[in-house]
């Protein structure tokens, strides 16, 4: 039985009902298959590599231009359910060359390199691979979305928006 929260994705965008205590935190999004180049986690944001349908996570935000989306699920979870609660944030999902689903569009949960002020755009962290910071300073085609909720500082789990530009 899954657990609550998770969801198996079809060809259709995943939707959720669950009961949040802000409505702005409902969760959900488009979902793609693709291959991990290494080990990632639920949450981890991950750009496309150099080999097709390959997706890897970075502490190098230029990486980020080549933006795929944010890890939900893979070969490692449940049966290859999508894990959407924020409490699934860092659960290995797929590891180098297994299939791993990344939502490419919607809203998800992710991990904070460093403080973040909310709404803020963020790009991909440069201190810990897959985790977001502060876009203040970014390039363009390295914002890969806004964070909906503050992080006081470096692993705090918060909401985000997936806006690549």
């Amino acid at each position: 039985m899954p657990t609550p929260g998770d969801f198996k994705p079809t060809n259709l965008p995943y939707l959720t009902s669950e009961d949040h205590d802000e409505d702005y935190a409902a969760v959900g999004g488009n979902v793609e298959r693709y291959i991990a180049a290494g080990n990632l986690n639920v949450g981890d944001v991950v750009f496309f590599s150099a080999v097709n349908g390959v997706v890897n996570k970075a502490n190098t935000a230029a990486s980020y231009q080549l933006f795929a989306g944010v890890v939900v699920g893979g070969t490692r979870t449940t049966m290859g359910n999508v894990l959407s609660q924020p409490t699934a944030v860092g659960t290995l999902a797929a590891v180098a060359n297994e299939q791993v689903l990344v939502q490419v569009s919607g809203k998800c949960f992710v991990t904070s390199d460093s403080a973040i002020v909310a709404p803020a755009k963020v790009t991909g962290g440069t201190v810990t691979a897959g985790r977001v910071a502060s876009g203040v300073s970014a390039s363009q085609g390295q914002i890969i979305g806004v964070v909906l909720q503050a992080a006081a500082g470096a692993g705090v789990v918060v909401l985000m928006n997936i806006s690549y530009q």
